[in-house]
């Protein structure tokens, strides 16, 4: 009985300490003012793999050639976003491509429709947001890390 319960109190441990680690790197950045996307597609390979957790700089809002931003789109009534690099100027705007795209897109970029500017991604992260799986994932870490509060708070106290 005696292991049972160091191996729990251990798992509990080591279960807090993820969750305080997820929470760190997957939510911090939005208190400067990123913003987190779950990239759909390979258009930015190699540099953005798909399933990535790519987070923007939603106060960069500034267009430049070379610059890869987030924008928003419009497909069949859903405003949905692209990451993209901006390739060129036009009159009427700015022209995009994905990096592992062979043509530029079709539709020209309006400087009102940037989210903001692409910062860092983590590779294959956005698994967990993408599905229930990875859902369940990140709340049974939670309710282990609560749990680990709580082992740790009642052997210290």
């Amino acid at each position: 009985m005696k292991a049972i319960a160091w191996i729990s109190g251990k798992l509990a441990i080591v279960s807090s300490i993820l969750v305080v680690l997820i929470c760190v790197i997957l939510a911090a950045p939005c208190l400067i003012g990123f913003r987190p996307y779950t990239v759909l597609s390979g258009s930015m390979e190699p540099e953005i793999h798909v399933a990535s957790l790519v987070y923007i700089n939603t106060r960069d809002k500034e267009a430049e050639i070379g610059k890869v931003v987030a924008f928003r789109i419009a497909t069949t009534g859903e405003d949905s976003f692209v990451v993209h690099r901006i390739v060129d100027q036009t009159e009427k705007g700015y022209v995009t491509k994905g990096d592992n795209n062979d043509t530029e897109d079709m539709v020209i970029l309006k400087p009102e429709n940037i989210i903001g500017a692409y910062v860092y991604s983590i590779p294959y992260a956005g698994y967990l947001f993408a599905n229930r799986v990875g859902i369940l994932l990140l709340v049974f870490l939670w309710i282990l890390g609560l749990n680990g509060i709580a082992f740790i708070t009642d052997k210290f106290s």
